[in-house]
């Protein structure tokens, strides 16, 4: 069973030493809430940036990590230097084709909506395989900010699209931090737009079933 968040003020949560980014608390959340226990697992985190998935995913047990990002270098060396972790730089996940399968891929893709994110995921699960996707809901409006009321119909309306694809969600709750209006050093954490976590599994069948 994956611990309780820690609060972020806590710089030692699961053993860390440091958090490398907010993105640590927000699958924690996840893991915990959906029960999903990573320990031995085989896992996909794209859209990789600095490493805060990924570097929950190693503290949580995982046997290997496969960290995929469009850029190069941001990967922070606390979790690139792990001998379980395989950075793949400068590729963009939903075009990379993947010579693995995994039990777990997480993500969070930047100005990506989910219809376009999760297949690109499930090209990486194997038979039993299983999505935890970031979903920011002015991703899939366009807009930069929605109120929380429209954020969460918008989340909604989300699921149920994707449900056409053969995305099945099992599992849904909002992150305990919310995103930043603004990158850099002027970012204000929990001022921002509210964020949500989706557990998913695919069903092929499904998805082949529907019509057109």
């Amino acid at each position: 069973m994956i611990p309780p968040p820690a609060d972020p003020a806590n710089t030692t949560p699961l053993g860390v030493a440091r958090v490398v980014s907010r993105g640590f608390y927000k699958l924690q959340h996840a893991l915990h809430t959906f029960e999903v226990d990573v320990e031995g697992l085989a896992c996909a985190d794209l859209g990789a940036s600095v490493g805060g998935f990924s570097q929950c995913l190693l503290a949580c047990g995982a046997a290997r990590v496969v960290s995929v990002d469009t850029a190069k270098g941001i990967l922070d060396y606390a979790v690139r230097r792990d001998d379980r972790v395989t950075a793949i730089e400068r590729a963009n996940a939903l075009h990379l084709e993947p010579d693995a399968r995994v039990d777990l891929a997480v993500m969070d893709l930047g100005w990506t909506p989910q219809r376009l994110a999760l297949p690109a995921a499930a090209k990486w699960l194997n038979d039993s395989g299983r999505i935890v996707s970031l979903i920011k809901p002015h991703y899939e409006s366009g807009e930069h900010l929605t109120s929380e009321d429209d954020a969460e119909q918008i989340v909604q309306q989300t699921i149920y699209a994707v449900a056409a694809l053969g995305f099945m969600c099992t599992g849904l709750t909002k992150s305990p931090i919310a995103g930043s209006r603004r990158k850099g050093k002027s970012a204000k954490a929990g001022t921002g737009n509210a964020e949500w976590l989706g557990l998913f599994e695919f069903d092929q069948a499904g998805a082949e079933a529907q019509p057109g």
